[in-house]
């Protein structure tokens, strides 16, 4: 059987119990791909759902001639691991993870991808630079628990970056490749993680101001887990102190 050519974009989904806007999600997804002329994969993984997503997820898929699959993780082993399947997975030349809700529009991608032309090896959407903007804003409280967040996290790993942790990011094929077959962590700081590596290795990495709809309530609360942000934070400069360019599989 012939191989398939490689796509120009593989897009990443992953998904756990999102039976209730997984079928909207793929629809978007694909028109954007179809709209645009791209073309492209759309791989969803599924988290070990108790719901109908992966059902819902193919038979949204199904609806469009476009190359795609629903990966089925079973259990439930959390969103850094979900990520981690799909991007090990994809096939395109550049990679994009995207959240289930679409709080990052794909109408933001054409800006990413600009920037991975200009020359960056990884395009990452940002609430935090000029330009970006929450709708609707969020309470001052948040904001305060974000700011604490992203202190700590300049103190331990990526003094320059000033949002990790905003869902959408587009990646080369190498770069992805490089920074999460070497990912390890399992919680929230997988983000930190992968783009740490990325830093580690030599890679560019670019924030892209973006419109972010907060769309429902973070699971994770800083200020009850400090102890855990803190440990994990340590744990990723700790486990990739050595990395260097010269580590880079391929040698690029």
């Amino acid at each position: 059987m012939q191989e398939q050519p490689r796509p120009q974009l593989s897009i990443v989904i992953p998904a756990f119990n999102e039976a209730a806007v997984i079928g909207d999600t793929v629809g978007t997804v694909c028109q954007f791909v179809a709209d645009q002329g791209l073309c492209a994969e759309v791989i969803v993984v599924d988290d070990g759902s108790t719901d109908e997503t992966a059902i819902l997820a193919e038979q949204a898929l199904a609806r469009w001639e476009l190359p795609s699959k629903v990966i089925r993780l079973n259990p439930n082993e959390g969103k850094a691991v979900a990520v981690r399947r799909g991007m090990l997975e994809a096939r395109g030349d550049l990679l994009l993870m995207t959240d289930a809700d679409l709080s990052v529009s794909m109408g933001h991608l054409p800006k990413l991808m600009d920037a991975i032309r200009a020359g960056a090896d990884i395009a990452i959407a940002s609430r935090a630079v000029r330009g970006a903007r929450l709708d609707p804003p969020q309470p001052f409280w948040r904001l305060l628990i974000g700011k604490m967040y992203g202190l700590l996290r300049r103190l331990i790993v990526l003094p320059r970056i000033a949002d990790t942790q905003c869902g959408f990011k587009l990646f080369t094929r190498q770069a992805a490749r490089e920074a999460f077959s070497r990912q390890a962590s399992k919680s929230w700081a997988f983000d930190a993680e992968v783009l740490y590596i990325a830093h580690r290795l030599g890679y560019s990495i670019v924030e892209v101001p973006v419109v972010w709809c907060n769309r429902r309530e973070s699971k994770v609360r800083v200020l009850r887990d400090l102890w855990s942000v803190l440990r994990d934070l340590l744990a990723v400069r700790w486990r990739h102190r050595k990395l260097n360019r010269r580590d880079r599989a391929c040698g690029g």
